[in-house]
């Protein structure tokens, strides 16, 4: 790192990358995208042309010796860990794509090595940098609904399975389906606004990919390319999980790449000792929005008070660029306090224990999937 300036290499060169990534890496004035590797030369050798990036390899260790000092990675989620590791190993520091590990002994190792070094690893929950997320975050640490009983979450698309029957639709490769894919977003900020609560129990109704359903409905349009189908498909594309916390908070996350809804959306449904909470937005690059402005809901005393957010504010690509300012800025501090190691171990605990305790193909009918309140 010279003169402030930190120079960035990227691991994985698909869709994140070229579109969330390097867009909001170039905007960042205190750091360079020197360097990207990509197993698929052809790939990472495109990526480099259009962004000008002349340090192009599909060699990992030519790579990680190219004189990066950071590096994002944002290949398939079996690689997470182990590019994770290499990097930390080297003291090149780390940003990494959720999810950032399939289990909680994999985010051990991952502690033990930055412990014994002092390199920055920041896990990729984009969406904590969202002014509307902030905002609720705000609301809940005020306390100005009371004490939290109850949370409610979801993220349900109408047609976004994404890319079927490539890695991100087979078990192995991706570690799970929507609860892997979109549940990791949405568990990270739900336990961000709970703070420390224990989990005690764990329900996970699933339904599973089904190849004709996908058909009927289609792919996520925003996402797609042309890709042969190489994996099988054996993921879940819609859940419903419950949790329950050691003060008797209860979470449930309602999940779904093919939900019965008009449009996409995201929500999450706050139920406090004074009052009610209810944002409705609609995370990540979908344009096919259920609802057309960023709310955020307050109830109390029977008077509801309205918050709308700035849509550039609260986008993804805004999102995105504020993680990036935040991880060039922790580098060059060498200090990562807003996300780091132990809330990405709390949300792999979270999801592995779901899985653990998952009921598959218990979730039959899709209506289910929409919480009654939601008019669809």
């Amino acid at each position: 790192m010279m003169e402030g300036i930190v120079n960035i290499g990227i691991i994985g060169c698909g869709w994140i990358t070229e579109y969330a990534h390097v867009p909001a890496l170039v905007k960042e004035s205190m750091c360079k995208v020197v360097s990207l590797f990509d197993p698929d030369y052809e790939r990472v050798e495109k990526l480099g042309k259009k962004w000008g990036i002349s340090n192009t390899y599909n060699d990992l260790w030519d790579f990680l010796n190219s004189g990066v000092d950071a590096v994002i990675i944002a290949t398939p989620n079996v690689f997470h860990v182990k590019y994770t590791i290499e990097a930390l190993k080297k003291g090149i520091h780390v940003l990494c794509e959720k999810p950032v590990a399939f289990h909680v002994e994999e985010m051990e190792q991952i502690r033990q090595i930055l412990q014994a070094g002092s390199v920055v690893y920041v896990p990729g929950f984009v969406n904590r940098w969202r002014e509307d997320i902030q905002k609720l975050y705000q609301i809940i640490r005020e306390e100005q609904v009371g004490k939290i009983v109850r949370m409610e979450a979801g993220w349900l698309r109408k047609a976004g399975v994404p890319r079927p029957g490539t890695w991100f639709t087979n078990r192995e490769l991706a570690g799970g389906g929507v609860l892997t894919d979109l549940g990791s977003h949405i568990a990270d900020i739900c336990l961000f606004c709970l703070g420390n609560r224990e989990p005690i129990s764990y329900k996970l109704e699933s339904a599973i990919c089904d190849n004709e359903e996908i058909k009927k409905a289609g792919g996520a349009e925003w996402f797609l390319k042309k890709d042969a189908s190489l994996f099988d498909m054996d993921v879940e594309d819609s859940i419903i999980a419950d949790v329950m916390f050691k003060d008797d908070v209860e979470l449930q996350m309602r999940l779904s790449w093919l939900a019965p809804v008009e449009a996409d959306c995201t929500y999450f449904k706050i139920y406090g000792t004074q009052g009610e909470i209810l944002l409705k937005t609609l995370f990540g690059f979908s344009t096919q929005r259920l609802w057309e402005k960023d709310i955020l809901e307050i109830t109390r005393n029977g008077m509801k008070t309205e918050l709308i957010f700035n849509e550039d504010n609260s986008s993804a690509r805004h999102a995105f660029e504020k993680m990036i300012s935040y991880f060039v800025e922790a580098v060059i501090n060498r200090k990562a306090g807003f996300t780091n190691i132990m809330d990405a171990g709390k949300t792999v605990s979270l999801i592995e224990n779901l899985y653990m305790n998952e009921n598959q193909g218990a979730l039959k009918n899709k209506r289910n999937i929409v919480p009654d309140w939601l008019v669809v």
